[in-house]
C-alpha cells in the first residue's frame, strides 16, 4: 500500500514538474528561443517525465519557436510528430492550437488552398470550448484569415479586419496583439509605438522594419544592421535581415553605390539559404498532409469496423433470441398439444 502511494506521488510530482518546464518554455519563447527549445525538449526526450499531453504541447511550443526563428522546416517537422502521437492526447483546446500553428505554416510556404479546411476544424472545435479558451481560438482564426488577406496582397481587407480584432484579449495568448500590430506595421511600413514595450521579439521586428524603411532610403549601413544585431544577441540570425539587405541592394545597385556588391552578395547568401529551408519543409508540409489523411482514413475504417461489429452483434442477438424464442414457443406448443391430447383421451 505504501509503495502504491509512493508511486502515486512519484508520478504526480513527474506531471507538474513538467508542467512547469512548460510554463518556463512559455516565458522564455519571446526573449530566449534557443532555451526555450532545449528546455521543451527535456519534456519531449522524458516522456516518462509527464503526460502525453505535456509532450504534445511541448511539441506544438517547439513548431511556434521555429516558426518564428523562420526555421520552416524544423517547424513542419515538429508539427509532424506532434500528429502523430495526437491520438493519445484529449484536449481540444491543444488540438486547435495545432490547427493554427498548420494554418500559418501552409500561408508562408504556399499551401493556402488547404487553409479552410484547417479554419472549419478550429471552428467546430471552437464549439467544446469555453470562456477564454474559446475566445483564444477564435483569435487565431481570425489571424489567419489576417494572414491570408495578407499574403494575398489584400491590404485594405487586412487593416480592417485587424481593426475589429484586435481588442480581442485573451490570457492564454498574450502576445496576440503584438503579432497583429506587426503586421500593420509591414503595411503601414512604420514601427508601432506599442512594440517597443513587447517581448525582444518584436522589438527586434520592429527595428527590422525601421532598417527596411532606412534601406530603402539610401541611408542605411552595414554597422546599422549590426548594431541591431548586438542589441538581440539571442536573434542575431541573418534571417531576420533578409528583406533588409534586398531593400538596400536593389537601391545601392541602382543608384551605383560602393554598397551594391556587398549587399547584394549577403542577400544572395541569404535567400538561398532561405529557399533550400523552404523547399524542405514543403517537401515534409506534403508528408503532414499524407500523413494527416491517412490518420483520417484509418480513422474512419476503425469506426466503419465498429459500426459493422455493432450491427453483428446486434443481429446476433436477435438471431439467439429468435431461436430461444422459436424453442420456448416449441416448447408450449407441445406442452399445449400434450394437454389437449389427455383430454380427449379422458372423453
Amino acid at each position: 500500500m505504501l509503495l502504491l502511494f509512493a508511486l502515486a506521488v512519484n508520478a504526480n510530482a513527474q506531471v507538474n514538474d513538467a508542467q512547469n518546464l512548460t510554463k518556463d518554455v512559455k516565458a522564455l519563447m519571446y526573449s530566449d528561443p534557443e532555451k526555450a527549445i532545449k528546455t521543451a525538449q527535456y519534456i519531449i526526450s522524458n516522456q516518462s517525465f509527464g503526460t502525453s499531453e505535456d509532450v504534445y504541447n511541448a511539441l506544438l511550443l517547439q513548431s511556434e519557436i521555429f516558426f518564428n526563428l523562420r526555421r520552416y522546416n524544423d517547424a513542419t517537422v515538429k508539427l509532424i510528430s506532434a500528429d502523430r502521437i495526437s491520438t493519445n492526447v484529449d484536449n481540444d483546446f491543444l488540438k486547435a492550437k495545432n490547427d493554427y500553428l498548420i494554418g500559418k505554416i501552409y500561408l508562408e510556404l504556399g499551401f493556402s488552398d488547404e487553409l479552410q479546411q484547417i479554419i472549419n476544424n478550429m471552428d467546430d472545435i471552437s464549439q467544446s470550448l469555453k470562456d477564454d479558451e474559446k475566445t483564444c481560438v477564435r483569435n487565431w482564426v481570425n489571424e489567419l484569415e489576417i494572414l491570408q488577406f495578407y499574403h494575398q496582397k489584400k491590404y485594405k481587407e487586412t487593416l480592417s479586419l485587424i481593426g475589429r480584432s484586435i481588442s480581442n484579449a485573451s490570457e492564454l495568448d498574450k502576445t496576440y496583439k503584438d503579432r497583429l500590430l506587426l503586421v500593420k506595421a509591414s503595411i503601414d511600413n512604420q514601427i508601432i509605438p506599442g512594440l517597443q514595450n513587447s517581448d525582444s521579439y518584436f522589438q527586434l521586428l520592429g527595428q527590422v522594419l525601421v532598417l527596411q524603411s532606412k534601406a530603402a532610403k539610401g541611408e542605411v549601413s552595414q554597422n546599422d544592421i549590426a548594431a541591431v544585431k548586438t542589441k538581440f544577441p539571442n536573434y542575431n540570425s541573418g534571417v531576420f535581415f533578409t528583406d533588409v539587405y534586398r531593400i538596400w541592394s536593389q537601391k545601392a545597385c541602382t543608384g551605383n553605390s560602393p554598397a551594391c556588391f556587398s549587399s547584394r552578395k549577403e542577400y544572395i547568401r541569404l535567400l538561398k539559404s532561405s529557399l533550400a529551408d523552404r523547399q524542405e519543409a514543403r517537401v515534409n508540409v506534403i508528408n503532414l498532409i499524407d500523413q494527416k489523411e491517412n490518420s483520417r482514413i484509418h480513422q474512419q475504417k476503425e469506426f466503419q469496423n465498429t459500426v459493422l461489429f455493432f450491427i453483428a452483434f446486434v443481429c446476433g442477438l436477435i438471431l439467439i433470441i429468435s431461436v430461444i424464442y422459436y424453442f420456448v414457443i416449441k416448447a408450449k406448443a407441445s406442452v399445449a398439444t400434450v394437454e389437449f391430447e389427455k383430454q380427449n383421451i379422458s372423453k
